[in-house]
């Protein structure tokens, strides 16, 4: 602990604390001890024996732990937080969010218990681990897919997490040296908690001084070495519509939010925009600049961008009259659903659907609402795009009550069983 009262109430960090002078705890009350020797770093600490009120498991502070501590002002550091369930120690808590570095290991039922308590007193949450030995052994990146990790041996403390409540979770990869910036990733996507195969994303990618920026104000600038706008863009996904069209939701000029491919009507078709910047590979997805169009004609350079999730909502930017100005866009919805929902909204009997956060494709050719009846799982071929087919059996999909997935072709079940009338 780094941090106790002095006789008089207040809270006194142990690099400021007088060595003659009596010390309590700031959770049970009880007298604590100065522990200054030549291996542990300093701490106040209870006497042997002693059961504290704040009765969790605190993992002894690592150089790793309290350096990452420091970073923040001494007046967010070890903060006590409470609430009808009792009274325990956030390591850092700066506006409304707990920030928790973890280096030991920990057990499902701690990294639970902690998140609970902490977003019922109305908090969010932000957990580090340090994963850098597994870094340098077990945990490495995806040969064939940008920004996915195989972890050989991963912990279980994640089992059941939820990606989409008030909890975010980090791994620091890589320390910062003379030659390198420090890595650290949030991560963006994981079955169910299962660390085996996991996502992060080429945005959610940080320095050690990035991530605290992001943790104490929940948004990051970052500079950028282009003179243009090229980086200006939003990713939007093309989907398959009811109505059987694919088309690009998301643009911000045709009125219903979609685009089709080729012009149809009064509507502006994506091949034709001049704010179409990108198509993915696999022509599922683009980069539009469409929301940044009253803009671009005033930038001379841009100079940092601000974003959520990896998209941009505001930006800083010479202007070409040479002052400095700053803009904030909408960033736009997305369209994704659970494959569930999408089964049951389209009346798909067979449909092939795209994690958004992933970009894996499957093909599910039984019913859904039947599958989860009768296994509770939804199974499905995958595409593999290093090899261009899909898997040869079918496979358990991940996630299916997850709001991140798109349809990209379907045939309805009326569709389907016309299909095979004719081979009847």
């Amino acid at each position: 602990m780094q941090f106790a009262n002095n006789e008089n109430g207040l809270r006194t960090y142990i690099g400021e604390s007088d060595e003659a002078a009596q010390y309590y705890c700031p959770y049970c009350d009880a007298p604590m001890t100065q522990r200054r020797g030549q291996i542990n770093i300093p701490h106040f600490a209870h006497t042997k024996g002693h059961l504290c009120t704040d009765n969790w498991r605190y993992e002894e502070m690592s150089e790793w732990h309290l350096s990452w501590q420091q970073f923040y002002p001494l007046e967010n550091q070890e903060v006590p937080v409470v609430n009808d369930l009792g009274r325990h120690r956030a390591d850092v808590l700066i506006n409304d969010t707990v920030i928790e570095f973890q280096h030991s290991p920990m057990s499902t039922e701690e990294f639970q218990e902690r998140n609970a308590f902490y977003t019922a007193c109305g908090y969010r949450v932000v957990w580090l681990f340090d994963a850098r030995d597994a870094y340098q052994s077990n945990l490495t990146v995806d040969e064939y897919a940008a920004n996915v990790y195989r972890w050989k041996h991963p912990p279980k403390t994640l089992t059941g997490f939820d990606l989409y409540g008030k909890v975010q979770v980090f791994f620091h990869l890589q320390d910062e040296t003379q030659e390198e910036n420090g890595v650290v990733i949030r991560l963006t996507w994981c079955a169910d908690g299962d660390l085996s195969y996991f996502k992060s994303s080429s945005s959610e990618c940080y320095t050690e001084a990035e991530f605290v920026e992001l943790t104490s104000t929940g948004t990051i600038k970052r500079e950028t070495d282009m003179s243009g706008k090229d980086e200006l863009v939003h990713l939007l996904y093309r989907i398959r519509r009811k109505n059987g069209e694919t088309e690009c939701y998301g643009c911000p000029l045709n009125a219903d939010g979609f685009a089709p491919q080729i012009r149809e009507d009064a509507r502006t078709a994506c091949d034709e925009c001049p704010y179409l910047k990108q198509v993915s590979d696999d022509q599922n997805s683009i980069k539009c600049a469409g929301r940044f169009r009253s803009y671009i004609d005033q930038i001379e350079t841009v100079l940092e961008t601000e974003s959520v999730d990896g998209n941009i909502y505001a930006f800083t930017y010479i202007a070409k009259d040479g002052t400095i100005q700053k803009a904030k866009v909408d960033i736009p919805d997305s369209p994704a659903s659970s494959i569930v929902e999408l089964s049951r909204d389209y009346d798909a009997g067979v449909m092939i659907v795209m994690n958004v956060r992933t970009g894996h494709q499957f093909m599910i050719t039984k019913d859904v609402d039947e599958m989860l009846v009768k296994y509770s799982r939804v199974y499905g071929y995958y595409w593999n795009a290093r090899y261009n087919c899909w898997s040869k059996r079918s496979d358990e999909i991940f996630g299916p009550w997850k709001p991140e997935w798109v349809v990209i072709w379907f045939k309805s079940k009326d569709q389907k069983q016309q299909y095979r009338n004719r081979f009847d």
